[in-house]
């Protein structure tokens, strides 16, 4: 009895002492539950997590490469350049073959040597002058023998119709002179009539008192008076001989006077229409000089010699073909990403921006900092796959890039992953965003 009673007292007190581990094992259970959910629920509410728009990008320099194309096109003569080479900026590239351009160059260049030699005596003859002054360009060509010949025509025949024009002149100058000795001639016999006439007023007056006196018969005194009036009509008459000499000679200084005049303005006239053809031949060599130009195909900018196409000496190249690239040395660096249109919203200027270098070690190379310079202001498609996207441009951090090792280096081309950081949310915001978003459409469609 007293053993029965023992054992019944020490198993309630296992089963007391049973009950009372469970109890504290559920309490303790329902604690670490509470604290987990009351954990994760704070941590879900207050902790924020940063978002970030993730697209694929490429390193290019901010003034993008420079596509090398002729206008016209052209036969190769000369490949100056190689795939990778530096070159500074007007370095010649390719040189194309020009024969056609020079034969055009030479023909109009011709005509416009023509025309300049003869401006040159057209302006010396409407001037007057003793003697030809060719223009600068003509005379810049007097070691080629078609320049020397222009010029030596247009000199041989100013001298010609210059000496025309001064044997017309000549002439008239002799019969000036001629006419001239003739009124000293009618001068001097006038002066030998003026005393003939005086002597024959004196015997006339001498004679008239004799003839008073009885001494001279009236035919004789009648004989003096006709001898005075002759006289007298003589120096009329060389009055009028050199009268009618001052008007030759007036006439001929007016004749002289035309000629030079008809000389002037001949020139004059054929100046104008010189100065035409000048003007059309200028504007005509101007295609074909600015054609010789572009001949030499010559580099926009300083940089390096990308994507060469044009290996053929003699190979025919299209107007407007793409030839090569030239990528630019200079510059800064950025990435260019293509980001979803969907994605557009959480973009904006000055973003913070973090990039992953993919052709370097992910094990080893840290995400780089950066900022996003510039947003698409459109969409754009994608050739290959027909998707749309927007540009976004990321400036890489010079202090973050340095950082990240000194063999971290970026290079044209080079593939990356673009990280856009968004705005930091909780975890909560981005379970219960969706649900706040569709309610809130909802009511809206309703």
């Amino acid at each position: 009895m007293g053993l029965l009673t023992q054992e019944a007292i020490t198993t309630a007190t296992v089963a007391q002492l049973a009950h009372h581990d469970t109890k504290k094992i559920i309490r303790t259970g329902v604690i670490t539950i509470l604290l987990a959910f009351g954990g994760f629920g704070s941590w879900a509410t207050l902790a924020p997590l940063h978002g970030a728009v993730m697209a694929a990008g490429q390193v290019k320099v901010e003034s993008s490469r420079k596509t090398i194309q002729h206008l016209e096109g052209g036969i190769v003569s000369q490949i100056l350049v190689k795939e990778g080479q530096l070159v500074k900026k007007d370095e010649p590239l390719i040189v194309l073959e020009s024969t056609q351009i020079d034969a055009q160059l030479n023909m109009v260049g011709d005509q416009l040597d023509i025309q300049l030699g003869a401006a040159a005596r057209l302006e010396a003859e409407k001037a007057g002058a003793n003697s030809l002054k060719f223009s600068p360009a003509l005379l810049a060509k007097s070691k080629m023998p078609t320049a020397v010949e222009i010029m030596q025509n247009e000199t041989a025949l100013f001298n010609v119709r210059r000496q025309a024009l001064n044997s017309e002149l000549s002439l008239i100058q002799g019969q000036v002179a001629e006419i001239k000795g003739e009124i000293v001639a009618l001068n001097s016999q006038l002066a030998a009539t003026d005393k003939t006439i005086g002597y024959l007023d004196e015997e006339l007056a001498v004679n008239e008192k004799l003839a008073k006196q009885g001494f001279v018969a009236n035919p004789r005194l009648l004989e003096f008076k006709r001898s005075l009036s002759a006289q007298q009509d003589r120096k009329g008459e060389y009055f009028a001989d050199i009268a009618r000499a001052k008007q030759k000679i007036n006439e001929l200084g007016l004749r002289a006077a035309n000629l030079r005049h008809e000389y002037s303005t001949r020139a004059n006239t054929e100046l104008k229409a010189t100065q035409d053809k000048i003007f059309d031949l200028q504007e005509r060599l101007r295609v074909p000089q600015d054609a010789m130009q572009r001949q030499t195909i010559v580099s926009p900018v300083a940089g390096r010699i990308v994507g060469l196409k044009v290996h053929t000496i003699g190979g025919v190249i299209g107007a407007r073909e793409p030839l090569m690239d030239v990528a630019p040395e200079l510059g800064d660096l950025l990435i260019e990403s293509r980001v979803q249109t969907s994605d557009i919203d959480d973009l904006h200027l000055g973003m913070e921006a973090e990039v992953r270098l993919s052709a370097y070690k992910q094990r080893t190379t840290p995400l780089v900092k950066g900022k996003v310079i510039n947003i698409g202001a459109d969409s754009l498609i994608d050739e290959a796959t027909h998707i749309p996207y927007y540009s976004v441009q990321v400036k890489v951090d010079a202090p973050s890039l340095k950082e990240a090792g000194d063999d971290i280096k970026l290079y044209p081309g080079m593939p990356a992953e673009v990280y856009l950081l968004t705005q930091s949310r909780t975890a909560f915001q981005y379970l219960i965003d969706p649900i706040t978003d569709t309610l809130h459409r909802s009511f809206r469609e309703s």
